[in-house]
């Protein structure tokens, strides 16, 4: 039921402390792939938000722990084949500039 969207609260409010918790430690650690993380997001992403970058930052650091990623770049150079998927969203998400959808271009 995981895949089809159905999510117990329960399980959902667990995910969402562990994953603050790893990126307030990564944060307050000072981390290098946190510093790294900003730099190259804010390069694509100029116009981004706060939040939006928050949100990365949290899937990164839940994607590393998952991946037993501890180098200091954000995303290890070859994901595991099971988070291939995670892997290229969250690539995508720090080196590509976001699609323009139509509510964007037309609330310019």
């Amino acid at each position: 039921m995981w895949s089809a969207g159905w999510r117990p609260a329960e399980l959902t409010d667990a995910i969402a402390r562990r994953t603050n918790h790893l990126a307030h430690h990564a944060i307050t650690s000072r981390q290098p792939w946190v510093n790294t993380a900003i730099a190259d997001w804010h390069a694509n992403h100029p116009q981004g938000t706060t939040g939006e970058l928050r949100g990365l930052i949290q899937d990164i650091a839940a994607y590393r722990e998952r991946a037993g990623h501890t180098g200091p770049q954000p995303l290890n150079a070859t994901p595991a084949p099971q988070l291939q998927g995670e892997w290229q969203r969250l690539n995508r998400g720090l080196h590509q500039p976001p699609t323009p959808t139509i509510s964007s271009v037309l609330g310019r």
